[in-house]
C-alpha cells in the first residue's frame, strides 16, 4: 500500500513535469536561429568527419575550378558574346518566370496564411520590407536593363518575342512589372520556408545570385536549375494543383514542338531556322 502511494504521488509530479517541459518547448521559437559562430566552430571541430562523408560532393566544384583555369574563364564559345557582366535584372526576371511558371505552387494556401499571419504581427515593418524592396526593384530596372544583341536578334527563342512584343512597347512597360518582381520573390522566399530552415532559404537566393547576375543573355535555359531546385524543396502541392501545372507544360511543349517541326522560316543568308525555347 506504500508503494502505491508513492507511485501515485511520483504520477502527478512527473505529468506536472512534462506537462512544463512541453509549455516551455512551445514557447521558443519553432525554428530557433542557430549561432553562425557556434554553427563555424562546430563545422571546423568536425572538419575531418565531414571531409570523408562529403568528399564525393566536393568533386564537382574541384573539377569546376579546374575547367575554369584550364579554360581561361567560365565562358564556352563566343567569349565577347557572353562575356560574365552584372546584370542585376537577372533575379527579377527569374522572379517573374517562377511566377508565371509555377503559380499554383506558389500560390498554396498554407505560404500565404503565413505571410497574412506575419503582416498582422508586424504590418509598419512589413509595409516598410515591401516598398523599399519595390523602390530597390524600380532602382535596378532603372539603371541595369541590359539588352544583349542576340536578345533583339535571334528570333528562335520566346525571349525575342517576349522582349519585342511587351517590353518594346513603351518605356514604362518595364516598370509595371515591379510588383510582379517583388511578389514573385516575397511568395518564393515564403513558400521555401515552409519546408526549409532560413539559412537553407539564403544560401539558395545567394546562390541564384551569383549563378545569374553575371549572364548578359536572358535565356529561360539559365533558370532551369534554380526553377528545379524551388519545386523540389517547396512542400509537396496536392495532386489537383500538380496535375494543373503538369497539363499547363504539356500543352507548352505540344505548341513548341508543333511550331518548331511544321513551321520552319528562312533568315536573310539563305539558312532554315526553327523555333525554339
Amino acid at each position: 500500500s506504500d508503494s502505491s502511494s508513492i507511485s501515485t504521488d511520483r504520477a502527478p509530479r512527473q505529468r506536472k513535469q512534462v506537462s512544463k517541459q512541453q509549455q516551455e518547448q512551445q514557447q521558443q521559437p519553432a525554428n530557433a536561429a542557430p549561432n553562425a559562430a557556434e554553427l563555424l566552430s562546430t563545422a571546423w571541430r568536425l572538419r575531418t568527419q565531414l571531409l570523408q562523408d562529403y568528399c564525393l560532393l566536393l568533386l564537382l566544384p574541384a573539377a569546376f575550378v579546374v575547367f575554369v583555369v584550364w579554360n581561361g574563364g567560365i565562358t564556352l564559345g563566343d567569349r565577347e558574346a557572353h562575356a560574365p557582366t552584372r546584370h542585376l535584372m537577372q533575379p527579377l526576371y527569374f522572379a517573374l518566370f517562377c511566377l508565371a511558371n509555377a503559380a499554383p505552387l506558389l500560390l498554396q494556401q498554407p505560404a500565404l496564411s503565413k505571410f497574412g499571419s506575419v503582416f498582422s504581427a508586424a504590418p509598419v515593418l512589413c509595409t516598410v520590407g515591401l516598398l523599399s524592396a519595390t523602390a530597390a526593384a524600380t532602382y535596378v530596372v532603372h539603371g541595369y536593363t541590359l539588352l544583349h544583341p542576340y536578345l533583339l536578334a535571334d528570333n528562335r527563342h520566346y525571349t525575342f518575342y517576349i522582349w519585342r512584343k511587351i517590353f518594346s512597347r513603351h518605356w514604362m512597360v518595364r516598370y509595371l512589372f515591379v510588383p510582379g518582381y517583388v511578389t514573385g520573390w516575397v511568395l518564393l522566399v515564403t513558400v521555401l520556408l515552409q519546408s526549409e530552415h532560413w539559412l537553407w532559404v539564403v544560401a539558395y537566393v545567394a546562390s541564384c545570385g551569383v549563378t545569374l547576375v553575371p549572364a548578359w543573355l536572358i535565356e529561360f535555359r539559365y533558370f532551369t536549375t534554380p526553377f528545379v531546385l524551388l519545386v523540389l524543396h517547396m512542400p509537396p502541392p496536392s495532386l489537383r494543383r500538380s496535375l494543373l501545372v503538369a497539363a499547363a507544360y504539356c500543352c507548352v511543349n505540344a505548341l513548341t514542338l508543333s511550331v518548331f517541326a511544321k513551321r520552319p522560316y528562312t533568315w536573310g543568308d539563305g539558312s532554315v531556322a526553327r523555333f525554339m525555347w
